[in-house]
């Protein structure tokens, strides 16, 4: 079942456009004594900004999403407020 999340999802993950995507995220060990993995917390999963995400300039698969496509979803969610004043809302 597509929900209006799975396809938001989907439009604003490069990976789509046909690209492959690195360096979005990276594991946080949580050490208590850093380079000590017995005081760990357990690993977390951080996102890196954005700017940091290193994305191939060649199609590594067939794109479900368009690069025309994709580049308008990230200018609509990238303003404040949406050109119609309406607030939007994810459920």
């Amino acid at each position: 079942m597509w929900t209006l999340r799975t396809v938001a999802a989907i439009l604003a993950n490069p990976h789509y456009t046909g690209r492959q995507v690195w360096n979005r995220q990276f594991t946080d060990h949580r050490e208590a004594v850093p380079g000590d993995r017995r005081t760990s917390l357990g690993p977390a999963r951080i996102w890196n900004a954005r700017e940091d995400w290193v994305n191939c300039p060649e199609r590594t698969h067939p794109a479900l999403v368009s690069d025309e496509d994709f580049t308008a979803v990230q200018e609509i969610t990238a303003r404040a407020t949406p050109e119609d004043g309406q607030q939007r809302r994810t459920r």
